[in-house]
């Protein structure tokens, strides 16, 4: 197989082992836990920033992008900290999981920022617990001294030091692993949090952590001065320090990032393993040499030296956190502790750190390397640091200086990148999972992880979708970047590159396979006449052009018909562009290839011996990237100039904003280091590119403030409209005139906090008012809400004999009236006014709707409401559905939803879904909440019951009264009239999180008992001004599309976009049935597995497979007799003709290697073939065969066939006619009516 970024490796191997060392990626340095400042007087103030003490460690870093509220998490963690807890088996685990000796029990714990796995010391008395100590000891130390053998006093005597407790707990298998260590003093100080005492460390993730003030935790290091000392770290306040005797022990597993250093010849130096840029020399010293006299600072005095200082040209100065400072530190040196060939004259002294503690600041003493808080008057020196990527990169020509990119997440290997929709997707691998990056600025980068099980090796941007292909043969499809879905292509060798021309993509890949799609979803395999791999493809010239690995040129027209023309060289070629007037063409051993026309093909001189990787071309210059971080630029194609670039690592992707170059390529081959990626800026980044309509209505007496305001306004009546930038953050907050109150948003926000957007679509916000002196107010709905499913309307209304609703046009119907409402109290002069129903908005339609209030006959207020109902039903049963929302309620939190059948919307959860049953007394029903139910948000206790004189609830001791008499139609039939629903209007968020039970009382007597668990987002209960939505997809049919939408009144999501598939899940079973037996479905079945399909634990794939495991279909087909009589029958039933001589061949040779599996073969073909504009004739007679066998499954139900009933005779019979009825349906639509017609008929022969 010649996957394209993995096959240079045998070209340059020789390179690789004599002349090349892995130089190390970015790794992620932990912040300090600091989230305050101080004013250099009192202890910790919440206010940052102080402007007489700028650029603190709390106004940086991930610590104070989680105070923001913008950090991302992979896990949960205190301040900027990411943790996941790991079982003892090596699975990930919930962030409420418990410590435990079984497999699926806590153990131990990864940090999401290093990637380091960490042991959790226990306390039960083994051989983790907290309590041991031990003494350092190494056997097979060079320095002279190996330390105390077993000093200490552990689980097992004889065995209490470093050396053995390593040993034996790896012994063990903790976690999984065999590979724990002990750490080194910045790995295990990188844990340690600062603004913490006794213990310094987040005992939620590192519980029974011993922090006594004179306990020290060992690390592998020994002081450089005195060999009968070793390094420790204190976990009571966090100090750093070489003692002797006894300590305690953490060991953790992963690789550390070695310090790699660049003199920038201009102040600087560049650390790239961290990703800071650092001055050369201390405070006071000048020159390359570093020469002059040292200056000390109080606190004050260095934190505005550094925020003042212009070093190279750059204004973001700042002292260093101690966890940067300590980054500096060589454990291994003394008198300096720091690298000398980069920090030329150092001080061996105290340093200043831009990290408080209460009346004190850290500092880091480079005579040793030890660190500790003093006094802020202190004396000390001072060394500057900036982030590399905390401000754009200087502009420069363009192509020719580059720079890194710090932290960058993770161990991958990046092999492509593309930028549209205002942000770059770069994607690779993670060993064999699925890697993709999304950045809005290249700099600072998000995983998108858990979207496929393969390596990415291209992505695309068309301008309204991204398009990636992997090694398996999948694409992957999004509009946004981070939500993704996988799309089988009917091939599962690897592809390497894909283009789109405007109309159609061409995907090309291993053994020659190119792919054509109209829309990135349907695929069509086509001849490519070779067996090589395919490793790019361009669109230009009115063509396509594909390169292979031997030097040939693919050029098509079409995408369908190729013709294969010689380069002149038989290396590999990896990838081709065009420019508008000649293509070019990279590949092994640093070719390059110009042509004009794609077939014939000029050498060109570039200068290098390595691989180039990838070319592009960016409006006035070609850029190729290679291997040992090659990057060559030329403005014609022909003649090449080599760049510098601080990488020796392969470059694989490249790609062009409009004014900047971002390049990504492989790790250092170390676990825990980083991705590269480089930036060159060519010219200013432009301004926002484009500006999105804004519109305001304001209902009542109030006003809205909007921070900005917005651009052109203009108002006209209650309604003002404009623009915003996109990306814009509004804020809007809401005044009340003087005698009315703010009853919450509609349109794009949600509550009646202030509410704020970002700006990146048409935005429709709506403020709605409410006098304080109406006799009434409606809660829900609220004025230009989104409403799905079974909903609530409820509020209150003053001395009412009867309250309805009506919507629209239709009857009105009666809601329980008497609920206990203290807000109505004032007003009133009572408080039982309040009024409560439950309406199902689905029985409306999709669309907008108008709700009226109405008391004693008398309209009150209305409602317009936008209803998005999923499909044709009223009421969907028997799905199942769970989705997680990421960053919600806040940033690194999740959020589990479940579809509800009782709620009919996805609801707040903390379990699985759970089958859903109905208790049906003769006279009443209690329909919510569902025994063993799980509720959440704003909802009604709810049902009915025939001729009740009251209704109580007893909710875990407590008595709820709920109104009586609202309008049930639906119990006139057994109850002799219809006023029998009863309905409370009950937050559940504000009750706690978890079990629950409620008894139901009528006239006095207990009825029914129910336990059901309540359930909140990130267990915070209720959730204010917060925006956020959600995407599902398959739900509810397979290729569906929800959008969900937080709603703070609901507090709940709520459905506000419904994109159905083109294919019903009716229609693709129907497929599989014509498709594989030849004839229509018995209804039965077809009810069966689209139910399969529904509950989305099935997917059309699986449900072919289910049919050849059907005796039926191995009969039809058996395996030990080959794959040809299948193939026939699959091309004769789908496409009415026999398999021509090279589809045949394809498909027996994709069979027979394992490639395909039968059942992956008749998706593939019946989904090419609606792909396929070439088989339209043959798949619209396909089609109506589908429609009539639809028509035929739904005459068997309304006669009330049952094929499980039938005797065997009549169950071939029903068959047989199934196959009658589709024999002579043709692409002509008069053939339908005419089938459709003749089922009654043949049915009657039954």
């Amino acid at each position: 197989m010649n996957i394209k970024h993995l096959s240079y490796h045998a070209i340059t191997a020789l390179v690789l082992f004599t002349a090349v060392t892995a130089a190390p990626a970015h790794a992620a340095l932990n912040d300090t836990g600091i989230t305050a400042c101080s004013d250099g007087t009192t202890a910790f103030s919440p206010l940052c920033p102080i402007a007489e003490f700028p650029r603190q460690d709390g106004d940086y870093g991930r610590d104070a992008e989680a105070i923001a509220g913008t950090l991302i998490k992979t896990g949960g963690g205190d301040a900027g900290f990411d943790f996941t807890k790991i079982s003892n088996s090596g699975a990930e685990l919930p962030a409420d999981a418990q410590l435990g000796n079984g497999p699926n029990d806590w153990a131990c714990t990864r940090d999401n920022v290093t990637n380091l796995i960490w042991e959790v010391k226990t306390d039960d008395g083994g051989l983790r617990d907290q309590d041991h100590n031990y003494s350092w000891y190494d056997s097979n130390s060079t320095d002279g001294n190996l330390g105390t053998n077993s000093g200490g006093v552990c689980f097992e005597s004889g065995r209490c030091d470093m050396e053995k407790f390593v040993y034996d707990v790896n012994s063990t298998e903790l976690c999984g692993f065999s590979d724990w260590r002990m750490p080194t003093v910045k790995e295990l100080g990188g844990i340690v949090h600062l603004l913490r005492i006794g213990p310094a460390i987040d005992d939620v993730y590192f519980p029974n952590t011993y922090s006594t003030s004179h306990a020290h935790f060992w690390t592998a290091a020994r002081y450089a001065a005195d060999p009968n000392f070793f390094w420790a770290v204190s976990f009571y306040q966090g100090e750093t320090g070489a003692i002797s005797g006894l300590s305690h022990i953490r060991l953790v597993r992963g690789e550390s990032a070695a310090d790699v250093f660049i003199d920038n010849d201009d102040g600087t130096v560049t650390q790239l393993n961290t990703g800071l840029m650092w001055s050369k020399c201390n405070a006071g010293l000048t020159g390359n040499d570093c020469t002059g006299d040292p200056l000390t600072m109080n606190w004050s005095e260095a934190l505005n030296a550094a925020a003042q200082s212009t070093l190279g040209n750059y204004t973001d100065w700042r002292l260093p956190n101690i966890k940067e400072l300590q980054a500096l530190v060589e454990y291994d040196l003394h008198t300096p502790a720091i690298n000398p060939n980069y920090f030329l004259n150092a001080i061996p002294g105290g340093h200043w750190s831009s990290s408080p503690f209460y009346h004190l600041a850290w500092n880091a003493d480079f005579l040793s390397g030890q660190t500790g808080p003093v006094s802020y008057d202190y004396g000390l020196y001072v060394r500057l640091v900036r982030d590399i990527q905390s401000s754009p990169a200087p502009i420069s020509e363009c192509g020719a200086n580059w720079q890194p990119v710090a932290s960058i997440p993770g161990h991958n290997q990046l092999y492509a990148i593309t930028y549209g929709n205002g942000q770059f997707v770069a994607v690779g691998g993670l060993g064999a999972m699925t890697v993709i990056l999304t950045s809005a600025d290249g700099s600072h980068w998000t995983p998108r992880y858990g979207v496929g099980e393969g390596l990415i090796l291209s992505v695309i941007w068309t301008g309204n979708q991204f398009v990636a292909v992997d090694e398996n043969g999948i694409v992957l499809t999004s509009a946004d970047g981070v939500n993704w879905t996988g799309q089988t292509t009917g091939t599962t060798d690897a592809l390497n590159d894909v283009v789109w021309n405007g109309n159609q993509f061409a995907a090309v890949g291993v053994n020659g396979v190119i792919l054509t799609s109209p829309d990135g979803v349907n695929w069509t395999a086509r001849t490519s006449g070779t067996s090589f791999a395919l490793t790019g493809v361009t669109w230009g010239h009115d063509q396509f052009v594909a390169v292979n690995t031997v030097g040939d040129i693919l050029v098509s027209a079409d995408g369908v018909n190729w013709t294969t023309y010689a380069s002149g060289v038989t290396e590999q070629l990896t990838a081709v562009v065009w420019n508008g007037s000649q293509f070019v063409a990279v590949g092994a051993g640093g070719i390059v290839l110009t042509s004009a026309d794609g077939s014939h093909w000029t050498r060109r001189t570039s200068g290098t011996e390595y691989v180039l990787e990838n070319v592009i071309w960016n409006g006035s210059q070609f850029v190729a990237v290679g291997a040992l971080g090659t990057i060559l630029t030329s403005p014609d194609g022909v003649n090449w100039t080599a760049r510098t670039t601080p990488t020796d690592r392969h470059l694989y992707g490249i790609t062009w904003t409009g004014y900047q170059f971002v390049v990504v390529g492989e790790d250092s081959g170390a676990v825990n280091q980083n991705s590269a990626v480089l930036i060159n800026t060519c010219t200013t980044p432009p301004a926002p590119a484009s500006s999105y309509p804004f519109s305001l209505t304001i209902n009542g007496g109030g006003n809205v403030n909007s921070d900005p305001g917005l651009d052109n306004n203009q108002c006209s009546g209650v309604t003002c409209t404009g623009t915003y930038s996109a990306g814009a953050v509004v804020t809007l907050t809401a005044q009340a005139n003087e005698g009315w109150q703010f009853q919450g948003w509609g349109g794009a926000c949600t509550g009646i906090e202030a509410c704020i957007l970002t700006i990146n679509a048409a935005t429709d916000v709506i403020a709605n008012f409410t006098q304080l002196t109406n006799q009434y107010q409606l809660d829900s709905p609220v004025n230009g809400s989104y409403e799905s499913g079974i909903g609530v309307v409820h509020g209150w209304v003053c001395n009412a004999n009867s309250v309805t609703v009506q919507v629209d046009d239709t009857a009105a119907f009666e809601v329980a009236y008497g609920a206990e409402r203290l807000d109505s109290q004032t007003v009133c002069g009572d408080s039982n006014n309040g009024f409560a129903a439950a309406i199902n908005w689905s029985d409306y339609g999709t669309g907008e709707h108008v709700l009226k209030l109405i008391a004693d006959g008398v309209e009150l207020t209305r409602a317009a409401v936008m209803v998005t109902r999923l499909g044709d039903e009223n009421f969907l049963t028997g799905l199942i559905k769970t989705t997680t929302v990421v960053d919600f309620p806040a940033a690194g939190q999740n959020t589990l939803l479940t579809w509800s059948e009782p709620n009919q919307n996805f609801v707040v959860t903390n379990a699985a879904a759970r089958a859903f049953s109905i208790e049906r007394a003769a006279n009443g029903n209690w329909e919510s909440p569902t025994d063993g139910g799980i509720e959440s948000g704003r909802a009604l206790i709810r049902g009915w019951a025939c001729d009740a004189g009251n209704i109580t609830f007893t909710l875990d001791g407590t008595t709820l009264i709920a109104p009586y008499g609202s309008g049930r139609g639906d119990t006139q039939s057994i109850c002799g009239d219809s006023n029998n629903g009863y309905a409370l209007a009950i937050n559940w968020n504000d009750y706690a999180d978890g079990a629950h039970q409620i008894a139901l009382n009528i006239d006095g007597a207990v009825v029914a008992t129910r336990q059901f668990t309540i359930a909140t987002p990130g267990g915070l209960g209720s959730i204010t001004g917060v925006q956020h939505q959600h995407t599902v997809t398959d739900f509810p049919n397979f290729g569906d599309q929800l959008t969900l939408q937080w709603s703070e009144p609901h507090q709940n999501f709520r459905i506000i976009n419904y994109q159905p598939s083109t294919r019903t899940n009716a229609e693709r079973i129907t497929e599989i049935y014509i498709a594989t037996l030849g004839y229509a479905p018995d209804n039965d079945g077809l009810q069966y597995w689209e139910n399969e399909l529904r509950g989305g634990s099935w997917t059309p794939t699986t449900v072919a497979q289910a049919f050849f495991d059907n005796d039926t279909v191995r009969a039809l087909y058996p395996a030990e007799n080959g794959n040809d009589l299948l193939i026939d029958a699959l091309y004769h039933n789908i496409f009415n003709r026999a398999a021509d001589e090279t589809g045949k061949t394809y498909w027996l040779d994709e069979l027979n290697s394992g490639h395909f599996t039968r059942d992956q073969m008749i998706i593939a073909l019946i989904d090419g073939g609606w792909a396929n504009a070439d088989a339209a004739i043959d798949m619209a007679r396909f089609g109506n065969q589908v429609q009539v066998g639809l028509a035929f499954a739904n005459a068997q139900a309304e006669r009330g066939i049952i094929y499980n009933a039938l005797t065997p005779e009549r169950q071939t019979h029903l068959r047989t006619l199934g196959a009658q009825i589709i024999r002579d349906v043709t692409a002509d639509a008069a053939t339908v009516t005419a089938a459709i017609a003749q089922i009654p008929g043949l049915l009657d022969t039954l």
